[in-house]
């Protein structure tokens, strides 16, 4: 017997040892992650092997390493929440009307649609805990497992996503950042809407991603973003629309290169070119933040009233969300967005803040020393921040990630709550992360806008 089965035989034995202390002395409550933690795992083991295999194998340690880390964010959320936010969190929420709804289920007082996720918003959150507390009972840890597992597909998908669409993406230091970045680990490890909306933004990135890149499942890739854009509407429609919108955008700049940029030779078809990317990005921009400001004004009357300017409504949303979100002990102090001058500053600001010097406490300090750290390898990877203009104009979905992070940074710059903008701004980060990856120099045969090759057959990244 060599050591790799005598340790899975230890293994084992250690498993079904703690296995039934746990039903002895705990709750179901949570020795049910017991028995839904070896589920996923084994559900894992294909998923991840037809994943990433030929060119991509040498990420398979890291994904398992990022799915390890991604339990490990949920049984440390599930103490967290019990313990220091003493139950009154929107997990428990959750957890409370699924186990409800599943008990009616299990019981046949209800049927199995009860528990199909069909009503948008919390509704939608709901149902899905239900259906998952219906499968494997009502274990709170467990279900913090199975939306953990679930958050960590969206990362696998946006890794995949990144790889499909940027050549000579440095792909392992992209895992590492996804699979390792606390923000990332934490927040989507628990029962909620991060969770979910993590996945189904995994989906659309994924998607648009073949859309782009790979011509014979064009078809099958908008298929598979327009069920992610479905999904995130569900939960949170602004997401979704920020999302299609910088899809969009990035398509147009596409047609618009391929028309008039595709000949060396005609210069002043370039110049046209250039001027119109450059309208087609501010109109497609503009498209995006109307959208938003359709969901998120707090004034619906005026989204129709056509006397109140746009800069207006977008100041009226500003003061309204920081009244809500100015509250308890995590405040921020807010950047001015009073003008569209200020809202490159803002943006910045919303995807930086807290700086290590403005920490005030200890919840303040541990994301302030992960933006700090992200700050300073942004730094060290200058080379690589330089030569994002140029890839710019040669890679669509890099403008799409792009869209997606500035829009997002000047929508939510006046959350004034620390806790609900990390929490929100983890959604994004998978696609901020993609600019500490892509490559410091592009060789002049990849820098067109041509589609690279299939995903398996792409060239060797550098890390």
């Amino acid at each position: 017997m060599t050591w790799i089965k005598r340790s899975a035989v230890v293994v084992a034995l250690s498993y079904l040892v703690a296995l039934g202390w746990a039903m002895q002395r705990l709750e179901y409550d949570l020795w049910g992650a017991l028995v839904i933690g070896p589920v996923l795992a084994a559900v894992s083991v294909p998923l991840i092997n037809q994943a990433f295999r030929g060119s991509l194998a040498p990420l398979r340690p890291l994904a398992w390493m990022g799915l390890a880390c991604k339990l490990g964010g949920a049984v440390s959320g599930y103490f967290i929440r019990s313990g220091a936010y003493g139950g009154f969190a929107d997990a428990n929420q959750y957890h409370q009307a699924g186990a409800r709804l599943a008990a009616g289920v299990r019981s046949g007082d209800s049927t199995v649609m009860a528990v199909i996720p069909f009503e948008p918003g919390t509704l939608f959150i709901e149902d899905v805990t239900a259906m998952v507390y219906t499968i494997f009972g009502s274990s709170k840890l467990g279900g913090y497992f199975v939306f953990a597992w679930l958050s960590y597909w969206g990362l696998v998908l946006t890794l995949i996503a990144g790889i499909i669409a940027v050549p000579l993406l440095a792909r392992k230091r992209y895992a590492v950042l996804l699979f390792t970045t606390p923000s990332l680990v934490y927040w989507g490890s628990s029962i909620g809407k991060e969770a979910v909306v993590g996945f189904f933004l995994g989906m659309i990135a994924v998607g648009i991603a073949l859309a782009f890149n790979n011509s014979d499942r064009q078809q099958m890739g908008f298929a598979v973003a327009a069920v992610g854009a479905a999904g995130t509407a569900m939960v949170r429609p602004h997401f979704a629309a920020v999302w299609v919108g910088a899809a969009g955008i990035a398509v147009a700049i596409r047609l618009v290169h391929n028309l008039f940029l595709s000949s060396r030779a005609e210069h002043n078809g370039s110049r046209i070119g250039a001027l119109l990317m450059l309208g087609l990005a501010c109109g497609g921009f503009l498209i995006v933040s109307t959208l938003t400001l359709s969901y998120l004004d707090p004034n619906e009357m005026a989204v129709n009233d056509e006397s109140v300017a746009v800069t207006d409504r977008i100041s009226q949303i500003f003061e309204a969300t920081e009244g809500r979100t100015s509250t308890g002990n995590s405040t921020l102090e807010l950047v001015s967005t009073g003008s569209p001058v200020n809202y490159p500053y803002a943006a910045f600001r919303t995807l930086t803040r807290p700086l290590i010097i403005e920490a005030g406490s200890l919840t303040e300090l541990l994301p302030a020393a992960e933006i700090t750290v992200l700050l300073v390898l942004a730094a060290l990877s200058w080379r690589r921040f330089a030569n994002l203009p140029r890839l710019l104009f040669g890679n669509p979905y890099i403008v799409f990630a792009l869209v997606c992070v500035v829009t997002f940074g000047v929508a939510f710059a006046s959350v004034g709550n620390l806790g609900i903008l990390v929490r929100q701004r983890s959604l994004v980060f998978p696609l901020l992360l993609l600019f500490w990856c892509i490559p410091a120099r592009v060789p002049q045969t990849l820098r067109a806008m041509s589609p690279p090759s299939a995903l398996h057959s792409q060239p060797a990244s550098t890390n």
